[in-house]
């Protein structure tokens, strides 16, 4: 079982404290508590767009995401050896 416990936004960066509980029946201990820091850097609609344009896909849509304020892009990539036009929409 995994669950993020505590968090906390700073700029651009986001901190993560997971707490695990792992079932190990032939252990003296059969739960084991422990914890992991999760370091997640944040991004702007921005930045996903222009890393997508220079990554060369281009039919950039913005459609909803899995959540409320989710935001998912979906693009193209065009075949190999094709030119690739890399102005920003």
């Amino acid at each position: 079982m995994t669950q993020p416990e505590d968090y906390a936004t700073n700029g651009r960066v986001c901190l993560m404290l997971m707490h695990y509980l792992v079932a190990d029946d032939s252990s003296p201990a059969p739960i084991r508590h422990f914890t992991d820091e999760h370091v997640l850097d944040l991004h702007t609609e921005e930045d996903y767009q222009a890393a997508m344009v220079a990554a060369g896909l281009t039919d950039i849509t913005k459609v909803d995401g899995w959540a409320s304020g989710r935001l998912r892009l979906i693009a193209t990539r065009s075949p190999a050896g094709q030119t690739v036009n890399r102005a920003s929409s």
